[in-house]
Protein backbone atom coordinates (compact mmCIF):
# COMPACT_ATOMS: atom_id res chain seq x y z
CA UNK A 1 0.00 0.00 0.00
CA UNK A 2 1.16 3.17 -0.98
CA UNK A 3 1.30 6.27 1.20
CA UNK A 4 -0.36 9.56 0.54
CA UNK A 5 2.62 11.23 -0.97
CA UNK A 6 3.82 8.53 -3.57
CA UNK A 7 -0.17 8.70 -4.80
CA UNK A 8 1.00 12.27 -5.22
CA UNK A 9 4.17 11.59 -7.28
CA UNK A 10 2.45 8.99 -8.88
CA UNK A 11 -0.58 11.29 -10.41
CA UNK A 12 2.11 13.77 -11.07
CA UNK A 13 4.17 11.42 -13.19
CA UNK A 14 1.16 9.91 -15.08
CA UNK A 15 -0.16 13.49 -15.80
CA UNK A 16 3.19 14.78 -17.45
CA UNK A 17 4.97 11.43 -18.54
CA UNK A 18 1.71 9.95 -20.82
CA UNK A 19 -0.74 7.64 -21.12
CA UNK A 20 1.80 4.78 -21.60
CA UNK A 21 3.64 5.78 -18.62
CA UNK A 22 5.18 3.34 -16.18
CA UNK A 23 3.29 5.90 -13.50
CA UNK A 24 0.08 5.73 -15.53
CA UNK A 25 -0.45 2.62 -15.88
CA UNK A 26 0.21 1.88 -12.07
CA UNK A 27 -2.14 4.93 -10.96
CA UNK A 28 -4.75 3.47 -13.12
CA UNK A 29 -5.06 0.07 -10.84
CA UNK A 30 -5.59 2.75 -7.76
CA UNK A 31 -8.41 4.61 -9.15
CA UNK A 32 -11.94 3.18 -9.41
CA UNK A 33 -13.47 3.68 -13.13
CA UNK A 34 -16.77 3.99 -13.73
CA UNK A 35 -19.55 2.29 -15.99
CA UNK A 36 -18.88 4.21 -18.75
CA UNK A 37 -15.59 5.31 -18.84
CA UNK A 38 -11.88 3.37 -17.28
CA UNK A 39 -9.90 4.43 -14.91
CA UNK A 40 -7.49 5.00 -17.62
CA UNK A 41 -9.72 7.65 -19.25
CA UNK A 42 -10.26 9.31 -16.36
CA UNK A 43 -6.67 9.82 -15.96
CA UNK A 44 -6.52 11.04 -19.65
CA UNK A 45 -9.34 13.83 -18.64
CA UNK A 46 -7.79 15.64 -15.92
CA UNK A 47 -4.44 15.51 -18.29
CA UNK A 48 -5.92 16.84 -21.04
CA UNK A 49 -7.08 19.89 -18.52
CA UNK A 50 -3.70 20.09 -16.81
CA UNK A 51 -1.98 20.17 -20.05
CA UNK A 52 -4.47 22.46 -21.62
CA UNK A 53 -4.27 25.09 -19.34
CA UNK A 54 -0.18 25.16 -19.37
CA UNK A 55 -0.41 25.38 -22.90
CA UNK A 56 -2.94 28.12 -22.69
CA UNK A 57 -0.69 29.97 -20.48
CA UNK A 58 2.26 30.04 -22.61
CA UNK A 59 0.45 30.71 -25.58
CA UNK A 60 -1.30 34.13 -23.63
CA UNK A 61 2.60 35.04 -21.77
CA UNK A 62 4.23 34.46 -25.61
CA UNK A 63 1.61 35.80 -28.31
CA UNK A 64 4.55 36.93 -30.45
CA UNK A 65 6.21 33.63 -30.50
CA UNK A 66 2.97 32.05 -31.45
CA UNK A 67 2.47 34.31 -34.45
CA UNK A 68 5.94 33.59 -35.51
CA UNK A 69 6.05 29.88 -35.20
CA UNK A 70 2.05 29.22 -35.88
CA UNK A 71 -0.11 27.29 -33.10
CA UNK A 72 0.44 23.89 -34.29
CA UNK A 73 4.55 24.47 -33.78
CA UNK A 74 4.01 26.94 -30.86
CA UNK A 75 2.02 23.70 -29.29
CA UNK A 76 4.18 20.83 -29.99
CA UNK A 77 7.31 23.09 -28.43
CA UNK A 78 5.25 24.14 -25.61
CA UNK A 79 4.47 20.65 -24.81
CA UNK A 80 7.52 19.61 -24.70
CA UNK A 81 8.17 21.77 -22.26
CA UNK A 82 5.75 20.75 -20.04
CA UNK A 83 6.91 17.31 -20.00
CA UNK A 84 10.24 18.89 -18.72
CA UNK A 85 9.02 21.93 -16.57
CA UNK A 86 6.30 21.32 -14.23
CA UNK A 87 4.47 24.91 -12.54
CA UNK A 88 6.12 26.03 -9.65
CA UNK A 89 3.83 27.96 -8.65
CA UNK A 90 -0.21 28.22 -8.20
CA UNK A 91 -0.62 31.33 -10.31
CA UNK A 92 -0.76 30.44 -14.05
CA UNK A 93 0.80 33.75 -14.72
CA UNK A 94 3.96 32.50 -13.16
CA UNK A 95 4.32 29.81 -16.10
CA UNK A 96 6.80 30.32 -16.67
CA UNK A 97 10.26 31.98 -17.01
CA UNK A 98 12.21 28.53 -18.56
CA UNK A 99 10.57 29.05 -21.32
CA UNK A 100 13.15 31.16 -23.43
CA UNK A 101 15.97 29.36 -22.40
CA UNK A 102 14.38 26.03 -23.36
CA UNK A 103 13.39 28.03 -26.71
CA UNK A 104 17.25 28.54 -26.85
CA UNK A 105 18.12 24.53 -27.21
CA UNK A 106 15.47 23.41 -28.89
CA UNK A 107 16.42 21.50 -32.31
CA UNK A 108 13.52 21.97 -34.17
CA UNK A 109 13.38 25.59 -33.16
CA UNK A 110 17.11 26.35 -34.04
CA UNK A 111 16.82 28.17 -37.44
CA UNK A 112 14.92 30.84 -35.63
CA UNK A 113 17.33 31.91 -33.69
CA UNK A 114 16.04 35.31 -32.32
CA UNK A 115 13.21 33.31 -31.09
CA UNK A 116 14.80 32.80 -27.31
CA UNK A 117 15.11 36.68 -27.03
CA UNK A 118 11.69 37.09 -28.42
CA UNK A 119 10.43 35.37 -25.75
CA UNK A 120 12.81 36.58 -23.23
CA UNK A 121 11.38 40.19 -24.42
CA UNK A 122 7.72 39.37 -23.77
CA UNK A 123 8.39 37.61 -20.58
CA UNK A 124 9.72 41.10 -19.32
CA UNK A 125 7.00 42.53 -20.86
CA UNK A 126 4.56 40.13 -18.77
CA UNK A 127 6.55 40.65 -15.50
CA UNK A 128 6.90 44.58 -15.72
CA UNK A 129 2.38 44.68 -17.03
CA UNK A 130 2.04 42.88 -13.32
CA UNK A 131 4.48 44.68 -11.05
CA UNK A 132 3.50 46.77 -8.46
CA UNK A 133 3.06 50.69 -8.55
CA UNK A 134 6.35 53.04 -7.28
CA UNK A 135 5.90 56.33 -5.52
CA UNK A 136 7.31 58.92 -7.49
CA UNK A 137 11.06 60.90 -6.49
CA UNK A 138 10.51 62.79 -3.14
CA UNK A 139 12.28 65.98 -4.66
CA UNK A 140 11.93 67.71 -1.14
CA UNK A 141 13.60 64.88 0.60
CA UNK A 142 17.01 64.53 -2.23
CA UNK A 143 16.87 68.70 -1.45
CA UNK A 144 17.47 67.74 1.86
CA UNK A 145 20.52 65.32 1.16
CA UNK A 146 23.13 67.38 1.20
CA UNK A 147 26.81 65.83 0.45
CA UNK A 148 25.69 62.57 2.13
CA UNK A 149 25.46 60.03 -0.60
CA UNK A 150 23.04 58.18 -2.15
CA UNK A 151 21.55 55.04 -3.86
CA UNK A 152 19.11 55.67 -6.70
CA UNK A 153 16.03 53.01 -7.48
CA UNK A 154 15.12 52.11 -10.76
CA UNK A 155 11.38 52.01 -10.96
CA UNK A 156 10.14 48.12 -9.88
CA UNK A 157 8.06 47.97 -12.40
CA UNK A 158 11.06 47.78 -15.54
CA UNK A 159 13.26 45.32 -16.90
CA UNK A 160 16.66 45.64 -18.54
CA UNK A 161 18.02 43.45 -21.75
CA UNK A 162 19.87 43.55 -24.73
CA UNK A 163 19.85 41.42 -27.98
CA UNK A 164 21.98 41.07 -30.90
CA UNK A 165 18.89 40.69 -33.04
CA UNK A 166 16.06 43.57 -33.99
CA UNK A 167 13.93 42.35 -31.39
CA UNK A 168 11.96 45.35 -30.33
CA UNK A 169 11.21 45.24 -34.30
CA UNK A 170 9.95 41.84 -34.46
CA UNK A 171 7.67 42.33 -31.48
CA UNK A 172 5.98 45.38 -32.89
CA UNK A 173 5.57 44.27 -35.80
CA UNK A 174 3.58 40.90 -34.90
CA UNK A 175 1.30 43.48 -32.52
CA UNK A 176 -2.74 43.51 -33.49
CA UNK A 177 -3.43 46.50 -35.76
CA UNK A 178 0.39 47.26 -37.08
CA UNK A 179 -0.24 48.49 -40.56
CA UNK A 180 3.14 49.90 -41.45
CA UNK A 181 5.76 47.64 -43.17
CA UNK A 182 6.28 44.53 -41.67
CA UNK A 183 10.17 43.56 -43.28
CA UNK A 184 12.91 43.51 -40.65
CA UNK A 185 16.56 43.32 -41.12
CA UNK A 186 18.05 40.95 -39.12
CA UNK A 187 21.08 42.32 -39.63
CA UNK A 188 20.76 45.30 -37.87
CA UNK A 189 23.12 46.31 -34.62
CA UNK A 190 22.68 44.94 -31.07
CA UNK A 191 19.65 46.39 -29.04
CA UNK A 192 19.81 47.96 -25.87
CA UNK A 193 15.68 47.86 -23.96
CA UNK A 194 14.56 49.09 -21.09
CA UNK A 195 11.17 47.66 -20.55
CA UNK A 196 9.12 49.52 -18.52
CA UNK A 197 5.30 50.94 -17.37
CA UNK A 198 4.37 54.37 -17.01
CA UNK A 199 1.57 54.02 -14.57
CA UNK A 200 -0.94 52.52 -17.23
CA UNK A 201 1.30 53.28 -20.30
CA UNK A 202 3.64 49.68 -21.34
CA UNK A 203 6.70 51.00 -22.98
CA UNK A 204 9.87 49.48 -24.44
CA UNK A 205 12.55 52.05 -25.04
CA UNK A 206 15.46 51.58 -27.00
CA UNK A 207 18.34 53.17 -24.98
CA UNK A 208 21.56 53.73 -26.60
CA UNK A 209 25.48 52.84 -24.61
CA UNK A 210 25.32 55.05 -22.14
CA UNK A 211 21.97 55.35 -21.24
CA UNK A 212 22.31 51.57 -20.82
CA UNK A 213 25.37 51.39 -18.76
CA UNK A 214 24.23 54.14 -16.16
CA UNK A 215 20.77 51.78 -16.18
CA UNK A 216 22.78 48.95 -15.37
CA UNK A 217 24.97 50.47 -12.73
CA UNK A 218 22.05 51.63 -11.14
CA UNK A 219 19.97 48.73 -11.17
CA UNK A 220 23.13 46.63 -9.35
CA UNK A 221 22.14 49.18 -6.38
CA UNK A 222 25.51 51.25 -6.39
CA UNK A 223 25.87 54.43 -4.08
CA UNK A 224 25.75 57.12 -6.35
CA UNK A 225 29.60 58.07 -6.13
CA UNK A 226 30.48 54.58 -6.63
CA UNK A 227 28.71 54.94 -10.25
CA UNK A 228 30.07 58.64 -11.08
CA UNK A 229 33.75 56.83 -10.31
CA UNK A 230 33.02 53.68 -12.46
CA UNK A 231 31.85 55.90 -15.23
CA UNK A 232 34.29 58.32 -15.51
CA UNK A 233 37.03 56.67 -17.27
CA UNK A 234 34.15 56.12 -20.25
CA UNK A 235 33.27 60.00 -20.19
CA UNK A 236 29.49 59.46 -19.54
CA UNK A 237 28.05 62.70 -19.06
CA UNK A 238 26.03 61.59 -15.78
CA UNK A 239 25.29 65.37 -15.36
CA UNK A 240 23.11 65.30 -18.20
CA UNK A 241 22.05 61.93 -18.17
CA UNK A 242 20.29 61.47 -14.52
CA UNK A 243 18.07 64.63 -14.83
CA UNK A 244 16.88 62.77 -17.75
CA UNK A 245 16.29 59.72 -15.87
CA UNK A 246 14.37 61.67 -13.32
CA UNK A 247 12.36 63.37 -15.85
CA UNK A 248 11.37 59.68 -17.63
CA UNK A 249 9.88 58.65 -14.53
CA UNK A 250 12.94 55.94 -14.80
CA UNK A 251 13.91 56.53 -11.22
CA UNK A 252 11.38 56.55 -8.34
CA UNK A 253 12.75 56.63 -5.04
CA UNK A 254 16.54 57.04 -3.45
CA UNK A 255 18.33 56.29 0.12
CA UNK A 256 21.25 57.46 1.44
CA UNK A 257 23.82 55.21 2.06
CA UNK A 258 24.74 53.66 5.98
CA UNK A 259 21.02 54.61 6.90
CA UNK A 260 18.36 51.87 7.02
Amino acid sequence: MINLREQQQLFLEAVFKGENSAASEQLSHLIVGTENMSAQQHINIYRDGVLGGLTQALSDTFPVCLALVGEQFFNAMAGRFIQQQASGSPDLGDYSPLFAGFIEKFEPAEQLFYLADVARLEWHWHQVFHERDDSRLDFEALSEVGEQDVTFRLVTAGRLMSSPWPIQKIWQVNQPGYQESASVDLDEDEVFLWIWRNSYEMRIDPVDADEWKLLNALAEHKPFSQVCDELAAEKIDLISLLPRFVEKGWICDFSVCGKE
